[in-house]
């Protein structure tokens, strides 16, 4: 969005300057995100009822729940906040682990931005899934440019598709890791993983992997569950609230 939104600005020392992360700003760092010149972009991982109202546009993005596992459990070895097995971490998720957003547990969190998506003006809000990133980047960069009105000529949009690559973003890790958040954090785990789509199967056993996406799954709205046409999962009946238990089920 930046790259967009900044006609391919590469002065900037770390991401967060330019494309501030909402809930981690520090006091003294309001003033400054409040002064980044318009089109602002931001980026956050809170539910849609903790957003102020915005005269802006909101881009969600969506991720098969089994990669968004793996990707977070990795996330938090690193960050030194767990310090069990993928199996027990899958279980710690299913069984309603609040590690997403401002203390919402994924299905939660997307069944809230489906909903948000759907009252939202025309116009205002765009979903795109992690995997048509990966797969068409330069389609849903034309998407995004659309959505928010920007200008993204074809020179603009080849100039800046390089660094948008998993090996740019490897090359110049200080400019976006968490290193501004936490000093130490490069030391003990590479930020940038995988960067693609599927990449739960490298990690644990399939079975035990649909088993988690299935009972994920299982607690989407209609609505919600449209976000994901490719994932592969027999269509289960939405689960009643009282039911979302993972009880008697082996992630592990």
């Amino acid at each position: 969005m930046h790259q967009i939104a900044s006609g391919g600005d590469t002065s900037y020392t770390h991401l967060n300057a330019v494309c501030p992360w909402v809930e981690a700003l520090r006091p003294d760092e309001v003033t400054t995100a409040n002064a980044l010149p318009e089109p602002r972009v931001l980026k956050t991982h809170l539910m849609p009822d903790a957003i102020p109202s915005v005269h802006g546009r909101l881009l969600y993005i969506v991720r098969d729940p089994r990669d968004v596992a793996l990707s977070l459990y990795h996330h938090a070895l690193g960050f030194q906040t767990f310090d069990g097995s993928l199996g027990h971490f899958r279980r710690y998720l299913a069984e309603g682990y609040a590690y997403y957003g401002n203390f919402a547990t994924w299905p939660a969190h997307v069944n809230a931005w489906a909903a948000a998506a759907r009252r939202a003006p025309p116009g205002t809000v765009l979903v795109l899934r992690y995997e048509d990133l990966i797969g068409d980047l330069p389609g849903c960069l034309t998407r995004i440019a659309a959505f928010c009105g920007l200008p993204l000529p074809d020179h603009l949009r080849e100039e800046i598709l390089p660094r948008l690559s998993l090996a740019y973003m490897r090359e110049h890790t200080a400019r976006f890791d968490y290193s501004w958040h936490d000093p130490e954090s490069s030391e003990r785990f590479q930020f940038f993983r995988i960067g693609r789509a599927g990449s739960w199967d490298t990690e644990g056993d399939p079975a035990r992997w649909l088993q988690f996406a299935q009972h994920m799954a299982a607690q989407l709205t209609p609505e919600a569950r449209a976000f994901f046409p490719t994932l592969s999962l027999p269509l289960i009946p939405r689960v009643a609230p009282e039911s979302e238990s993972a009880a008697g089920l082996d992630f592990a």
